[in-house]
Order: C-alpha cells, then structure tokens, then sequence
C-alpha cells in the first residue's frame, strides 16, 4: 500500500497486480467502477461489481451523490451474495480508496489492484460495460445483457421524477 506524500492517510493507493495475470475462473478478480447518468437535473451516479472471468455485473446501485456509501453497499451485497474474489480491481477514485471501502476488503483479505492513473484499459471489462451499455442508461431501445429489469425500472423512474420535479 503507497500514500503519495501530502495526501490524506484515509485515502490509500494499491499497485496494479492484473498485469500479465491469467485469470481462469471466477472470483479470481472482481473490479468495480462508476458512471453517470445524465439526468433533466443533474446527475445519477452508477456503480457495478464485476466478475472478470465472467463478464458479469454482480451488483450494482444508483446514488444522487458521488460519496463512498453506495459503492461500499455494492461491494457488501456482491461479497455476500457471491462470496469472497482474490483480487479486487479499481481505478484511484476518491470512493475506492477510502479507508472505509479498502478496509471491507481488507477484513476478508482481499488483496486490493488499482488502475494506473488515467489507464482506462487496466478495467476494461467494466469500462466496455459503461461504453455499450451506457445507450440503454440513456434511453435507447437496444439492450444489453447485464442490465437487468429493476435496474432499469429504477433509471427510468428517477429520469421521469426528476423531469416533472
């Protein structure tokens, strides 16, 4: 674990333990991100837990706000439901390097991967996620596999309250 000098201790940053890895089964490497979903006012934020082996989201949830709280709620629901990775990858988000998120991890002893700064491919398989699956977020009739039936009963329900409210 590195804390860059000037930074705040709560806030930690991992090296990148993906590179040249095989990964050959599932949860050997889960990975989380976030997106946004535009809205009349403002933003909904999204956040995914993904297996990497199978190119499935585990768990998701919306937020009206970029706080670590629902993304630590992703990760305890995927961890309960689906059971413990070995790896768990991120980019260097502010939601992702709290102490609060990394020490979930750290109590099943997870070890924790982090992107390189502005390395988008070291996630790839959840940034292919945001990059085709974002036209159904934002309306279009093509679907896509990982989106499932709540999840856009939600969307769709908070872009019609926002938009009248």
């Amino acid at each position: 674990m590195d804390t860059k000098k000037g930074a705040r201790q709560e806030h930690r940053k991992y090296p990148y333990l993906l590179r040249d890895l095989v990964i050959d089964r599932p949860n050997q490497v889960w990975c989380s991100d976030i997106t946004y979903i535009p809205m009349h006012k403002g933003f909904l934020y999204l956040v995914a837990v993904m297996d990497w082996h199978a190119h499935k989201v585990l768990f998701w949830r919306l937020s009206n706000t970029m706080d670590a709280e629902f993304c630590i709620e992703a990760l305890r629901d995927a961890l309960v439901r689906y059971s413990t990775p070995e790896i768990f990858n991120t980019d260097q988000g502010s939601q992702f390097t709290t102490l609060r998120f990394t020490e979930v991890l750290e109590r099943r002893q997870v070890r924790f991967s982090m992107d390189g700064r502005g390395r988008w491919l070291d996630n790839v398989f959840i940034e292919c996620l945001w990059r085709y699956g974002s036209p159904i977020i934002m309306g279009s009739v093509r679907t896509r596999h990982w989106l499932d039936a709540r999840l856009m009963r939600r969307i769709m329900t908070c872009r019609r309250h926002l938009v009248r409210g």
